[in-house]
């Protein structure tokens, strides 16, 4: 396992990693690259990442990202499914096309976030704020959404069946197209 909690990394590049419960915790992170890298149960808690991008290929399962501060961040078509987000600041991030299915984004801070067409089957987002976020044509069945802010949210052709949206803020939040069962 590797271990890299409190670095300062500057514009590194993860290419064909394996890295099984690596640990960033506290970490400071500018411009690192991931491409065709798995790193499950990875640990960014507290970290601060500038300008992550990723490439295909990344496998980030179990990963936590607790109190991660990673705004505009990179993460298209990666893999994060069971992943944790609690109170982190991904406004801005990408994560289009991504699966996270299972991931927990309590209390965090998504606004402005990309996740069109991604997986968020059963995900989590009970008290965060996804104001101005895109969900088009994003799978959030079975997700709970309580308390979230949605505000001006857009959930064009967002599949929410069954999922839990008790207290949202929907106020300007785009529901159009087939957002839930017939």
């Amino acid at each position: 396992d590797a271990i890299f909690d409190e670095a300062t990394i500057n514009r590194v590049l993860l290419l064909n990693c394996r890295a099984n419960r690596a640990s960033f915790r506290g970490a400071a992170m500018v411009r690192p690259t991931v491409v065709k890298s798995v790193l499950h149960g990875a640990d960014f808690s507290g970290a601060t990442i500038e300008r992550l991008s990723t490439a295909s290929g990344v496998d980030l399962t179990h990963a936590c990202f607790d109190r991660t501060k990673m705004p505009a961040a990179n993460l298209i078509g990666a893999e994060l499914s069971g992943s944790s987000w609690v109170a982190a600041n991904a406004a801005g991030a990408l994560f289009a096309q991504a699966r996270l299915r299972d991931a927990v984004f309590d209390c965090a801070l998504l606004q402005g976030a990309l996740l069109m067409r991604s997986d968020l089957g059963c995900a989590q987002f009970d008290g965060s704020d996804c104001g101005g976020a895109s969900f088009i044509k994003a799978d959030l069945r079975r997700s709970s959404l309580r308390r979230v802010s949605l505000y001006g949210a857009d959930l064009t052709d967002a599949l929410l069946d069954e999922a839990v949206i008790d207290g949202a803020l929907i106020d300007k939040t785009v529901l159009a197209g087939r957002n839930f069962p017939a």
